[in-house]
């Protein structure tokens, strides 16, 4: 089955990665070299991808410097929400309720990012917006645990827990301060 994904798609792995090689992007994205190089080139000219060449190897790196840089972040991090709720239920349905938190910032984070189903737990950054009744009853509503982590600014969070946010995350609410935060912008 041929999956569809748009240019956006492609840029995930280079997000908060320093350089990747074509092998690594198109393992990571699932896409074929062909593929993957047609868009990369799409992504070079509009100067949102940088190409560098270490000896006979081609890496690939997203350009920090770009203008726009923040919006296109917050493009394929929303693109990612809805490319993982699209056929995710119950991921939906948490979506959904921890939008009612009108928290400043939302971001699920640790395992429950690669599988929910199978997730002992769910575990959830709050910035200013946490609702303890919204989130029993969404525990109750559909049978998971809730890990809430409650802060007042993403500033105040150590680097230990931002490098796991980093690493496996969906950002639910105030994406573009997300963005920010995890770039060091």
């Amino acid at each position: 089955m041929v999956q569809k994904f748009t240019k956006w798609f492609i840029l995930e792995p280079l997000i908060y990665e320093d350089r990747l090689h074509l092998r690594e992007i198109s393992r990571r994205v699932g896409v074929p070299h062909p593929t993957l190089n047609r868009y990369l080139y799409k992504l070079i000219r509009e100067g949102i991808v940088r190409k560098e060449k270490v000896g006979n190897q081609t890496y690939y790196r997203l350009n920090k410097q770009h203008p726009l840089l923040i919006d296109v972040v917050s493009i394929v991090e929303k693109e990612r929400v809805l490319f993982l709720a699209k056929d995710n239920l119950l991921l939906r349905e948490i979506i959904y309720h921890l939008h009612k938190l009108n928290a400043e910032v939302i971001i699920i984070f640790g395992s429950s990012v690669d599988n929910i189903y199978d997730a002992e737990d769910v575990d959830v950054l709050v910035v200013k917006g946490f609702n303890n009744k919204i989130t029993e009853r969404l525990e109750r509503k559909l049978r998971i645990k809730l890990h809430v982590v409650k802060v007042s600014n993403l500033y105040e969070i150590n680097d230990t827990l931002k490098k796991e946010i980093i690493k496996r995350h969906l950002l639910v609410e105030g994406v573009e301060k997300c963005v920010k935060w995890m770039l060091g912008k």
